[in-house]
């Protein structure tokens, strides 16, 4: 398997219902990568338990959905944002 190349930019996306501690690792963890193409992009699939407070305000991609719509409605809301993203800053995608 080959690496990708140091201009390839990957996305992550993190889909999150009351994560609690658990979201807050997962996302440390992808933080720490030493891979600096990456993308990440975490959605909170309307928590009541303000699991995603402590990531506001790290300059984090951060979708709020107003109701639960499952793992892959999480999924497509965080790649409809990040090729939306993608596309204001002039980037090319390939998904």
């Amino acid at each position: 398997m080959s690496r990708p190349s140091p201009l390839t930019r990957v996305a992550a996306i993190v889909v999150a219902y009351n994560g609690g501690e658990a979201l807050l690792r997962c996302v440390r963890a992808l933080l720490a990568s030493v891979y600096r193409g990456l993308d990440l992009v975490v959605v909170d699939n309307a928590s009541n338990d303000d699991s995603i407070v402590p990531l506001e305000g790290d300059g984090l991609d951060i979708v709020r959905l107003p109701e639960n719509r499952g793992f892959a409605g999480g999924v497509n809301a965080g790649i409809e944002y990040h090729v939306e993203a993608a596309q204001e800053r002039g980037l090319a995608l390939v998904l």
